[in-house]
């Protein structure tokens, strides 16, 4: 098992034979280098069992001695002390899958917003290319008006000067070219 650095190790002790008021019992601490660091008496908390505490203030194997003379007692455990517990870091994996998730979530809402932007350019283009095909009639019909003028003004070239009546039939044609003319009625 692993403990972290800077936190207390909470060390319980059954007593041989479960010897109770035991005024000897100590725990001797002893650093990664090996140098013994503290030295402390257990205390008793029921029936033959015994708690202290030590806290590491480095990375790396510690070692504990506890002891009894009056007992008998003799025993050493190392503890690994490290920097940072897996169950830190599997909580911060899933910190991170969750704001991961979250992310996730946000750029799905985001895809659905640019679909309904491609939705609505995807209009904005079929309406350009229904006011496309109304500037290309009305070019159509403006070239067709052109060829009608001109074969108007031939006629009208070729007419006497003083036929008040052919000039009365050609107003009236050029009103009705107007009428076809019908540039507007969109918008751009």
């Amino acid at each position: 098992m692993e403990y972290k650095n800077g936190v207390a190790v909470r060390v319980q002790y059954v007593a041989l034979k479960r010897t109770t008021g035991l005024t000897d019992l100590t725990l001797k601490t002893y650093n990664p280098s090996g140098t013994l660091v503290d030295t402390t008496l257990l205390t008793e908390v029921s029936d033959g069992l015994y708690n202290v505490n030590f806290t590491p203030n480095v990375v790396g194997q510690w070692r504990i001695e506890i002891a009894s003379v009056a007992n008998g007692d003799a025993i050493q455990k190392a503890y690994d002390v490290v920097a940072t517990l897996i169950s830190d870091v599997q909580a911060s994996v899933t910190a991170l899958d969750a704001k991961v998730d979250v992310l996730d979530d946000k750029a799905d809402a985001i895809d659905g917003k640019v679909t309904v932007v491609d939705g609505k350019v995807d209009a904005v283009d079929a309406k350009i290319d229904i006011i496309d095909a109304n500037v290309d009639s009305v070019k159509s019909t403006v070239e067709a008006s052109a060829v009608e003028v001109t074969a108007i003004k031939s006629k009208t070239d070729n007419l006497p000067a003083n036929t008040a009546t052919e000039l009365s039939d050609i107003k009236n044609t050029l009103s009705a070219i107007d009428g076809q003319i019908n540039i507007g009625g969109y918008i751009l």
